[in-house]
């Protein structure tokens, strides 16, 4: 086997980023499945909970702390802001202020249950995303 090809299936058999990464497609997709019927993704939820949890968040702060970009934050606030469900205030000095409203806070409580639902389907797959990220990357040419 070339010199590649060894190098090439020691990454993908070894890396805690690929793995990792695909572990988290795993339990991302059991909350997008649950929040898809509201309306909702895994990220806008995030976001109404957050800005629910912290009234007046600074929109700088929530980048900070969910570790989004400001490209990614600003482009979903928009457009929750153009649904009806946030309000984003300028704040001379400060930047722009985040509220949610009260269509925002009535879609984050409709959403609770489905969130619920996937937190326990999440903790239960969690046992075998732990696995994944131990286990090696399948071999993709493996007719298995």
């Amino acid at each position: 086997m070339s010199d590649g090809r060894v190098l090439g299936r020691t990454v993908a058999a070894h890396c805690l980023a690929l793995r990792s990464r695909r572990a988290a497609r795993i339990v991302t997709n059991i909350y997008e499945e649950a929040l898809r019927p509201l309306g909702l993704s895994t990220a806008r939820h995030a976001l109404l909970a957050a800005i629910s949890g912290w009234p007046g968040v600074r929109a700088s702060q929530l980048s900070a702390s969910m570790d989004l970009d400001k490209s990614t934050l600003s482009r979903n606030l928009r457009r929750m802001a153009e649904h009806g469900l946030v309000r984003i205030e300028e704040a001379p000095g400060h930047g722009q202020r985040l509220f949610l409203l009260p269509a925002g806070t009535e879609l984050l409580k409709r959403a609770h249950p489905a969130w619920q639902a996937a937190q326990v389907q999440a903790e239960q797959a969690l046992g075998a995303v732990a696995e994944a990220l131990l286990a090696r990357f399948p071999d993709p040419t493996d007719p298995r």
